[in-house]
């Protein structure tokens, strides 16, 4: 039955590819007129076609995969740095301009391949298609022979395999908050902040630059957010087209309530799902507490608390997170996990994230923290180079802890093959940072990588005060020039190109 399946849908593919798209309404054969019917091959693959070489084969039920088309923003010879070069307009005005060519793009190619792929969905190989922007393709999951059906579909470039962790949704606590509106003020004759801050002369862009964050908007991508702690909560973003908690997609971009963020991978706004660890801290929350927290008792511990942020979750729906990210608006992207073992489709996520930083997202990562010995130490996300910024960080005194992973890292994958890339991209602080716990009260110690990433995400959010139109390339190349050398000169495998200074960078970006 599933070799008949898949003669029958390659049968189909054939008719259509023969026919021409003015024959798509002819009818289509009835099987048991075909059962008897010589197909071809069912294992001969298409060789302009790549696949995951973990799919190959003919045997898969409901198998999650992505594919692409050829048509891509940078196409599969060019580059990243080359396609960044071209670009000379400001970033508000080029994101608008490219969001509305990558999805040209993709209706473009989906309108080609669409009989193709309807005929697929009418012989049950494949079924769940979603298309996507972000980069030009469509997610499916496939039966059978589903894998050697795509492959004759019209444009088919490269076949992913989606597989990775998931994330659990167990909703609790508050739905969602109302602010305040209270704007974060800095008084130094008054309050104090956390060593960490003062070290990165985040207080002197307060004081005197006068700028704090106002309008950035960041995403949190983490495991678990608590709304119920009021200075973190006050400066979390509410999406303004939505009504909390009514159960319509009151802003008609396909989320319900999608109010302070959305669980992608659950299919739900419900991200109120953290709890806390043995040291009172919830991680998203410590996060956001890094970027944009507020005060408590007279303690400020955000970095740029005037901006505001939004939670998000889901791991193997990375694509669909960035597109979201990028229409709402957001300007940073926070990550802080480690995903290891993805080989090839280490790619998949360096071309989404090439196109988002395009677009003007600025996607962060920790560094991780496998200092001691793992292999590789520097894992996807944060190994992908250029369009993501890879943190480390240090103790108080300039320390690097050993835990904390060190560069280089290889691409050596089907469609990055350039071999040796330098890793960390910069350094902030990883130890304990203080913070507030999931009861509101402060402070508390966390570590780690996580917390590193975090502080450069405010940094950015300081600088698109500053200056908004900023390209995410022309950020890095400030950061390059005013980060301070903790090391070796230059760059180095343990803290890249030297310690953040916030004040420096901000001037810089005025």
């Amino acid at each position: 039955m599933r070799l008949f399946k898949l003669t029958f849908a390659i049968l189909l593919l054939l008719q259509f590819l023969s026919c021409g798209e003015d024959d798509s309404t002819d009818p289509i054969m009835d099987p048991e007129e075909m059962e008897e019917e010589p197909g071809p091959d069912p294992i001969t693959l298409n060789e302009s076609v790549w696949v995951d070489p973990t799919i190959i084969g003919d045997d898969h039920t409901d198998l999650r995969v992505h594919v692409w088309f050829e048509s891509q923003l940078i196409d599969f010879d060019d580059t990243y740095t080359a396609k960044s070069a071209s670009y000379t307009m400001g970033r508000r005005a080029l994101r608008e301009q490219l969001i509305g060519e990558l999805k040209a793009l993709n209706e473009e190619s989906m309108t080609l391949a669409q009989n193709a792929v309807d005929s697929l969905i009418a012989a049950d190989v494949i079924h769940s298609v979603e298309p996507g922007w972000i980069v030009n393709g469509f997610t499916c999951r496939i039966n059978g022979g589903g894998v050697v059906a795509l492959i004759h579909v019209p444009g088919v470039h490269t076949i992913f395999n989606s597989f990775g962790p998931g994330v659990a949704s167990v909703p609790s606590g508050l739905s969602f908050y109302t602010p305040s509106g209270v704007d974060f003020t800095f008084d130094p004759d008054q309050e104090q902040v956390s060593w960490h801050l003062d070290s990165l002369r985040v207080p002197k862009v307060w004081t005197e630059l006068g700028i704090t964050g106002k309008g950035a908007k960041n995403v949190v991508h983490d495991f678990g957010f608590s709304f119920d702690v009021e200075p973190i909560s006050e400066s979390i973003y509410t999406n303004p087209g939505e009504v909390p908690d009514n159960n319509i997609d009151d802003d008609g971009n396909g989320y319900v309530d999608d109010y302070h963020g959305y669980d992608f991978e659950n299919k739900t706004s419900k991200v109120n799902v953290g709890s806390p660890n043995n040291r009172g801290s919830i991680h998203g929350n410590s996060v956001a507490t890094i970027i944009c927290g507020r005060k408590v008792d007279g303690t400020a511990y955000g970095v740029a608390p005037d901006s505001k942020w939004a939670a998000v979750m889901g791991l193997r729906t990375y694509a669909e997170n960035i597109e979201w990210a990028l229409e709402m608006g957001f300007d940073t992207y926070t990550m802080s996990f480690s995903i290891i073992g993805l080989n090839d489709q280490r790619g998949y996520w360096r071309k989404i994230t090439e196109h988002a930083a395009l677009c003007g997202l600025f996607l962060i990562s920790g560094a991780g923290n496998n200092g001691l010995g793992s292999v590789p130490q520097i894992r996807t996300p944060e190994d992908i180079p250029f369009a993501l910024f890879c943190v480390a960080g240090t103790n108080q005194f300039g320390i690097v802890p050993a835990s904390s992973s060190n560069g280089p890292v290889d691409w050596n994958t089907h469609h990055y093959s350039e071999g040796e890339v330098s890793k960390p991209d910069f350094t902030t602080f990883n130890s304990d940072i203080k913070s507030i716990d999931s009861n509101g009260q402060a402070p508390i110690s966390l570590n780690g990588n996580s917390f590193a990433g975090p502080h450069l995400a405010g940094v950015i959010a300081l600088m698109l005060e500053a200056n908004p139109d900023l390209n995410v390339w022309e950020v890095r190349e400030i950061l390059v020039n005013t980060s301070k050398d903790i090391l070796d000169a230059g760059v180095d495998t343990k803290t890249g190109h030297g310690l953040i200074d916030a004040y420096e960078a901000v001037k810089a970006a005025m």
